[in-house]
């Protein structure tokens, strides 16, 4: 297993399979030599939240070098990178992944172990963005005290199956999925969804989840790695975060111009929203790239970096696009571009020379990515 794209295959068929959401990489560290960066409780996660945090706004990315990131319109209640859903503490749930793309912030949540595991999706949509006709039209249920509805049917997006092909190929006709869900809109008029995602899951297997989840005040997205540059005229519009993986292994910020189709709620796994993004920014607790065949290394920003823009070394980046690898500390970056003649290497290059990246450390500390 030399490739990027391999490995998060092997991570997302072994996430539904997890026993207790531990141990993952164990069992793909011999091929992609893993190594742990520390065991960190975060104030980000959804189940160790603090919802009496105060409002921290995210500051737009100024760069050291000369270079100004626009920062997108925030929303009623957040900002962008920010999050104002999680779970209660002790309710006994585990999270796997947290993070927010476009208009929703999402958790996926998993109860039980081993063959018992049953996974969950929760979402936020903010105010005004989300039709909730059709929930509307299902069964009246109670959710915290409040108006809920519950189908069997929502739909949550299309998910084109070549989308998951490393292979240029035509694609074949989208199919709408839809799933089990519970919705109800909190009282900033907000729809907040519980959504099943292995099965059809019992009606009060939703229910028992929707009434622990908690919406409070914002709090920031943290990350091992702080920008200081972007390139002119991306914006920030994903963020995604693995819980699942043992030290908090796997982040990804991803970049558009604006123009590109929102994430659907069926597609929102860091891997395969990385395909809908122009530039996507992704630390993971991999080492050793230089054993992988990728041949030798050229200096960037004071580390061995290797660029790629075919798949002749068995790193597969998009087609016309390109690959940026180099590892600071403990870590392992790839930088993804979808276009390498609009962004090209020297752009990535200010990227690194720009970048911190203080969670690469053993016990460093995660921070807000922008700013």
């Amino acid at each position: 297993m030399r490739g990027i794209d391999e490995l998060e295959r092997a991570f997302t068929d072994l996430a539904a399979t997890a026993p207790d959401g531990v141990g993952i990489m164990d069992a793909v560290k011999a091929d992609a030599h893993r190594i742990r960066v520390r065991r960190r409780i975060l104030a980000i996660s959804a189940t160790s939240a603090v919802f009496a945090a105060v409002l921290v706004g995210v500051p737009a990315v100024v760069s050291g070098l000369g270079q100004r990131a626009p920062d997108p319109p925030a929303t009623a209640d957040r900002r962008p990178l920010q999050l104002t859903v999680g779970v209660a503490p002790g309710s006994g749930y585990e999270q796997l992944f947290h993070g927010m793309t476009g208009t929703f912030q999402y958790l996926m949540m998993r109860s039980g172990t081993g063959k018992a595991a049953e996974d969950f999706s929760v979402f936020r949509h903010d105010p005004g963005t989300f039709d909730g006709s059709h929930l509307q039209s299902g069964e009246r249920v109670t959710v915290q005290g409040r108006p809920a509805y519950h189908v069997n049917d929502l739909p949550v997006g299309t998910r084109d199956v070549s989308d998951l092909s490393r292979t240029p190929r035509p694609s074949p006709t989208p199919t709408l999925v839809r799933k089990p869900a519970v919705g109800w809109q909190d009282r900033e008029g907000a729809w907040v969804l519980v959504v099943g995602e292995n099965g059809v899951p019992a009606k009060e297997a939703l229910l028992r989840l929707a009434e622990t989840v908690r919406v409070g005040p914002p709090r920031d997205l943290v990350m091992p790695f702080s920008l200081g540059y972007v390139p002119e005229g991306l914006l920030p519009q994903y963020a995604g975060i693995r819980d699942y993986i043992a030290d908090r292994g796997d982040s990804m910020l991803g970049f558009g111009t604006g123009a590109e189709p929102p994430v659907p709620m069926s597609y929102y796994h860091p891997p395969f929203a990385a395909e809908q993004q122009m530039l996507t920014f992704r630390a993971l607790s991999l080492q050793n790239v230089k054993n992988s065949g990728l041949g030798p290394a050229t200096r960037i920003g004071g580390y061995d970096a290797w660029y790629v823009t075919d798949g002749g070394q068995g790193w597969l980046p998009p087609v016309g696009g390109s690959m940026l690898i180099f590892e600071p500390g403990n870590c392992t970056i790839f930088i993804r571009v979808a276009d390498r003649d609009r962004i090209p290497l020297s752009e990535l290059t200010r990227m690194v020379e720009g970048a911190r990246f203080p969670g690469c450390t053993e016990g460093g500390e995660w921070v807000r990515p922008l700013g």
